[in-house]
C-alpha cells in the first residue's frame, strides 16, 4: 500500500485534493471571521447603548429621589407644591410606593429594563461571534496540514520512484490529509 501511494498518480491526487482543501479552508475561514467581525461590532454597539441606557436610567433614579425629597419636604407644608412634586414621580416609584417598598428591587428592574435587555443582546452577539472566531481557528488549523502534507507531497514528487522517501512521504501526505478531513467533520458536523 505505502508503494502505491508513492505513484504518480496518487501523489498527484494528493497535491491536488491539498490544495483545494488548503484554498476552501482559507476561504471559509475569512468568511467566519467576517461574519465573527460583524457579530462583534453588533456586541460593541449594544454595549455601547446599554451603558448610554443606564446613564439615562442613573439620572431618572436621581430625579425620583430628587423629586421625592421635594414631596416630602413640601407634604403637609404645601399641599400645591407637595402634589406638584408628587405628580412628577415615575410611574415606577409611584407603584414603589404603593407596594410599600420604596425604591424597591422591581423599580430598579424598571427602571433599567433597557440596560439589561441591550446588554443580554449584547452577550448573544459576543457568543455568536466567539463560535464564528472558534470555527476560523479550526479551519486554520486545517491550512496548517494542508501546507504541511503539500510540502511532504510536493518533496515525493521530486524524488524517483525507487527511492523509498517517496513513499514514506507521500504517507505522510495522506495522514495529512486525514487530519484535514477529520478536522473538517469537527467544524461542520459536530
Amino acid at each position: 500500500m505505502i508503494k502505491n501511494l508513492g505513484s504518480k498518480l496518487s501523489i498527484g491526487i494528493l497535491v491536488t485534493t491539498l490544495s483545494i482543501l488548503a484554498t476552501l479552508a482559507n476561504y471559509i475561514g475569512a468568511d467566519l471571521a467576517g461574519k465573527g467581525g460583524s457579530h462583534t461590532a453588533n456586541a460593541r454597539q449594544l454595549l455601547a447603548d446599554a451603558n448610554r441606557e443606564d446613564g439615562l436610567a442613573m439620572q431618572l433614579v436621581i430625579l425620583d429621589a430628587t423629586t421625592f425629597d421635594g414631596f416630602v419636604v413640601y407634604e403637609g407644608k404645601d399641599d400645591d407644591l407637595a402634589g406638584y412634586f408628587y405628580e412628577n414621580l415615575s410611574q415606577p416609584l409611584l407603584k414603589s410606593i404603593d407596594r410599600g417598598d420604596l425604591f424597591d428591587d422591581i423599580y430598579k428592574e424598571e427602571m433599567y429594563a433597557a440596560t439589561t435587555e441591550l446588554s443580554a443582546k449584547a452577550e448573544d452577539e459576543f457568543a455568536k461571534a466567539d463560535e464564528y472566531y472558534a470555527k476560523q481557528g479550526s479551519l486554520s488549523v486545517i491550512t496548517l496540514f494542508a501546507a504541511l502534507g503539500l510540502s511532504f507531497a510536493g518533496y515525493a514528487s521530486l524524488l524517483d520512484e525507487e527511492n523509498r522517501l517517496r513513499s514514506i512521504f507521500a504517507s505522510i501526505a495522506a495522514l495529512a490529509l486525514g487530519l484535514i478531513l477529520i478536522q473538517f467533520l469537527r467544524v461542520f458536523i459536530f
